[in-house]
């Protein structure tokens, strides 16, 4: 079916309509040629910014687990109970990490509520925390290769379920020989 207008009236408001159709169409087709590559820029530029603030961030905190985990490997007590836990080795009862020394070892990091958990482990496999053995344990199991890095640097473990990191570091003899492999010692994030 054919619609015919007749009157002049109709072509008028027909014309007017047509028209602002129009308009809206070319303003829309402006705004986006004008707008859509400042938008683009303006997000780009704030993913720069947020990626940049991340990355500081990230970087601050691990200078802050590094240099709390070199701390604690300079401490002269903790030196001298790893010491004693070398010398132990085939006692039956292993050396007792004391509250004295845990708060200790806790001190150096400020008491800093990112860290869930900082573990010792001598050179014949004990395991030194007041927290629970298993975690460590598992670490510990599931990075063999660990047991034979000689490197002080540290290294750092992503968790399997994303929530957990590991930082895991050699601890050398710093009295007297700083080849000679002392412990390990790992923080749990």
């Amino acid at each position: 079916m054919k619609i015919r207008i007749k009157s002049v009236k109709s072509k008028i408001i027909v014309f007017f309509i047509g028209l602002a159709a129009f308009q809206i169409c070319v303003m829309a087709g402006f705004a986006k040629l004008q707008l859509e590559p400042s938008i683009v820029s303006m997000y780009s530029e704030h993913l720069e910014r947020f990626a940049d603030v991340a990355l500081t961030e990230t970087t601050q905190e691990t200078e802050k687990i590094e240099r709390y985990m070199v701390n604690i490997i300079g401490d002269a007590q903790i030196q001298d109970f790893l010491r004693r836990a070398d010398e132990e080795q085939s006692a039956e009862l292993p050396p007792v990490l004391s509250t004295e020394l845990r708060n200790r070892i806790l001190s150096y990091t400020d008491y800093d509520n990112i860290i869930t958990a900082i573990y010792l482990v001598d050179n014949y496999g004990r395991i030194y925390s007041n927290l629970g053995k298993s975690p460590m344990q598992t670490f510990m199991n599931r990075n063999q290769e660990l047991k034979d890095r000689k490197e002080e640097s540290a290294v750092w473990y992503g968790g399997e379920n994303g929530n957990t990191i590991t930082v895991y570091r050699n601890v050398n003899n710093n009295t007297t020989d700083l080849t000679q492999k002392r412990s390990e010692r790992c923080v749990f994030l």
